[in-house]
């Protein structure tokens, strides 16, 4: 009898499903489930019951009856409701309320999920959860810890205005397509430390009450934190940002860490990160450590004590081989050009071939456009009256998109390609392209960057190395300050402010000594002007000052012959003579000595001797001015 009880019993555990369902125990251990056996070989490799089973085509009301009495009896007796290793077919739960603990370890949603303002009262625990389609929790609420710790998500992923009363922990999970967290909030700390995103990362809108952890976080494509607001600590140590990272007017109460973080550094003219308008309450507990800044905006942000350390800056010397490729590209256009305004564009193409080659670190703000321009509105109801197909459809939707990157970061190559875009698509529909062709040649639309705006970032930026002692760097940024004062122009006719940009007393300050960065410059310029003086002096004619006893004589380009035949004492002599008299007269003018042996002559030497005086002190500052900011700055 006990025999054949115990085979009874070996036969029914057989017939039973063996899937580990997870308990309270260790992470990855727990009893079998037990449940009885559903027939789908051609889904299953193992016999499992319904509830494990593969099969699409299983019964969704037996398995919805078991999943309501799970949910019960967890209810009843207040224990975690375990789905560990379920199959969901079919997972519509929108607005439904899950008043116990919720274990869905290991789970797969094999369709559409829908968790739409679904409330979790318990803990809510979606570890290794496999999500093969569209996933929506918008407007959900966890009121507990909230795990999706190493959760798969093989579609869109939309956690849109969630609310995380507790812990929310998305460590080393993936979303391959786009996840879209707007407007969340998180009143604990949020875990993204090691997670993937494969598309689009939607943060805006929203607020981390605590800690904000991003650390070894990759984002292959754009990532936006625009409007979120960090209360507590924003750590993205060693997180990869491949494409553009958008913080615009996002706000930080607390410590903010990038270190080791990877931005967009491709040299191209597109920005990585976007730092703009941020508001930062504490700026000492900002870190920058290790980062690619090349290609990062920072315009209308404090970051006068932002902590910048081993910081790589962008560097025009960088983009230097992008230059000699472009170089080649016009050389070769340059005689393959025809038909009309022929040697205007041949001319404009070498004016495109003088590039400085100037090695001064700068800021990527520089490189686009700051002044704000409307958006793209226009009226999509009536383009639907035109649109044949969904292809333009979704060509408008793309050329509204491009508009609005556009807007924001205006580049020259951007207005371009968008220009080109638009006219292939606009072209068809007068009343459009009509209204955009306006809409592009306004000058609101195309106004000239906000130097004044970018000077004030680098003034920032140079106090900041100032109070740290870095006065190598500091130096760059004072020119870069510099630099955009001069471009900045009140006037907006173009040849005006072309020579209100190239000979105003800042463009002087510039070509003189560098904004005082350079001692170089201003002794070059001190030599040439002394020789150049020499060579002027004998235009006027140079005066001989003889020593009593002697007779004063005149000497210049038109009798040099002359003044050595009747002065043969006078060495030097000749033509080279004669300049080097000149140079020595230059020098002693510059000098300010007195007592000259050749004087230049009344009145028009005397008004090249004022000039040069003029010339020469100024020069002789400048160099002056800039030995003491390499070497005695403080």
């Amino acid at each position: 009898m006990h025999k054949l009880a115990s085979d009874a019993i070996a036969t029914l555990a057989e017939q039973t499903c063996k899937a580990e369902m997870r308990n309270y125990g260790p992470r990855f251990s727990g009893n079998p489930c037990g449940r009885p056996i559903y027939s789908a070989p051609e889904y299953d490799v193992q016999p499992v019951c319904i509830m494990h089973s593969k099969d699409p085509n299983k019964s969704g009301e037996e398995f919805q009856r078991e999943f309501e009495r799970i949910l019960d009896e967890a209810e009843k007796t207040e224990t975690e409701a375990n789905f560990t290793g379920f199959i969901f077919v079919n997972s519509d739960f929108h607005g439904r309320a899950f008043n116990s603990a919720c274990s869905f370890f290991r789970v797969e949603f094999s369709n559409q999920s829908n968790f739409i303002q679904a409330t979790f009262n318990g803990d809510a625990d979606f570890t290794l959860a496999k999500f093969a389609h569209a996933v929506s929790f918008t407007g959900a609420k966890f009121e507990r810890h909230a795990s999706f710790y190493g959760t798969k998500f093989g579609c869109d992923a939309s956690f849109g205005l969630a609310k995380f009363a507790e812990d929310a922990n998305f460590a080393a999970s993936k979303f391959k397509q786009e996840a879209t967290f707007v407007d969340c909030v998180f009143f604990q700390s949020a875990s993204f430390r090691e997670a993937i995103f494969g598309q689009r990362a939607e943060f805006g809108g929203a607020q981390f009450s605590q800690t904000a952890d991003f650390n070894a976080a990759m984002f292959t494509q754009d990532a936006n934190f625009r409007d979120v607001s960090f209360v507590g600590d924003a750590r993205f140590s060693r997180a990869v940002f491949s494409q553009e990272t958008l913080f615009r007017t996002a706000r930080f109460s607390g410590a903010a860490v990038f270190r080791d973080t990877r931005f967009r550094h491709d040299l191209s003219t597109k920005p990585g990160l976007d730092f703009t308008d941020v508001k930062i309450e504490h700026p000492e507990k900002v870190e920058f450590y290790r980062t690619d800044l090349g290609q990062a905006l920072f315009h209308n942000t404090d970051l006068s004590k932002v902590d910048f350390t081993l910081v790589q800056w962008r560097d025009r010397g960088r983009v230097q081989h992008y230059r000699w490729r472009r170089r080649w590209y016009c050389l070769r256009r340059f005689g393959a050009i025809r038909g009309r305004k022929v040697w205007l564009k041949r001319w404009e193409l070498l004016s495109r071939l003088v590039r400085p080659r100037v090695y001064r670190l700068c800021l990527f703000d520089e490189d686009v456009a700051l002044a704000g321009i409307p958006a793209l509105r226009l009226p999509e109801r009536q383009l639907a009256k035109h649109c044949l197909s969904d292809h333009l459809a979704s060509t408008y939707r793309q050329v509204k998109q491009d508009y609005d990157v556009a807007a924001d970061f205006r580049t020259t190559n951007d207005w371009r390609q968008l220009n080109t875009r638009m006219r292939r698509f606009y072209g068809r529909f007068g009343w459009a392209w009509a209204k955009l062709a306006w809409a592009l040649r306004s000058p609101n639309m195309m106004s000239k960057r906000n130097y004044s705006l970018i000077a004030e970032t680098y003034q920032q930026l140079k106090r900041n190395y100032d109070a740290k002692g870095d006065y190598w760097t500091a130096g760059h940024w004072h020119y870069g300050e510099m630099e955009m004062k001069r471009l900045h122009s009140r006037w907006s006719w173009r040849p005006l402010r072309w020579l209100d940009q190239h000979f105003s007393l800042v463009a002087l300050y510039k070509y003189a000594s560098a904004y005082g960065e350079s001692y170089i410059i201003p002794l070059l310029w001190l030599v040439f002007f002394l020789a150049a003086f020499a060579f002027l002096y004998p235009v006027p004619g140079i005066e001989f000052n003889p020593p009593p006893g002697n007779i004063s004589a005149w000497l210049g380009y038109v009798d040099w012959t002359t003044f050595f035949h009747t002065h043969p004492a006078e060495h030097p002599s000749g033509f080279w003579g004669m300049i080097l008299h000149s140079l020595m007269t230059s020098i002693s003018v510059a000098g300010f000595q007195r007592e000259l042996r050749y004087v230049p002559s009344y009145p028009w030497g005397r008004m090249l001797a004022l000039f040069e005086l003029v010339l020469t002190t100024t020069l002789g500052g400048l160099f002056l001015l800039a030995i003491r900011r390499q070497f005695k700055r403080s």
